[in-house]
């Protein structure tokens, strides 16, 4: 018995041999979007990998720190969001201690921090958020309790 290879008209070698250029330049499209998708991706895959390693070693080091100066310098990186997040509570509450009797003055120094710091552009990562929400606990509670470390390192 001899054996006859049936051809598929419907595969992919068929729509490359007897496509015309829509269904052609259709493939092409979406083969350049899919190797996109795979790039982005790979890419989010090591900018998460990065972002949680950070998290661990603020969790390690930052909290473990005898003051607030001591406890920034140890977050390395200028990409790091977890310094980015301690300057800004940082920066936040010298300028609520220098303008207590403006309006600031009317707000609590923890709400006031948690309000600096939540404005952020690193909180609209999402891998950020999830992060610091599985690492540090919730988002306002690590804030609140960036804000007491930076009210116990200052009044020291």
């Amino acid at each position: 018995m001899q054996e006859t290879a049936i051809e598929n008209p419907y595969g992919l070698g068929a729509l490359i041999q007897n496509g015309n250029i829509v269904s052609r330049s259709i493939l092409v499209v979406l083969l350049i979007m899919s190797l996109l998708t795979w790039f982005i991706g790979i890419t989010k895959f090591f900018d998460q990998r990065k972002t949680r390693l950070q998290a661990i070693a603020a969790e390690k080091e930052f909290w473990a720190s005898s003051s607030l100066t001591d406890a920034i310098s140890k977050l390395k990186g200028t990409s790091n969001p977890f310094r980015a997040l301690a300057e800004t509570g940082k920066q936040a509450f010298e300028y609520h201690e220098t303008n207590k009797t403006r309006l600031s003055g009317a707000i609590g120094t923890s709400e006031w921090i948690t309000s600096r710091c939540s404005a952020l552009p690193i909180w609209s990562s999402a891998a950020c958020k999830r992060v610091c929400r599985s690492r540090l606990g919730r988002r306002h509670r690590a804030v609140h309790r960036l804000a007491r470390h930076v009210i116990a390192s200052t009044t020291r």
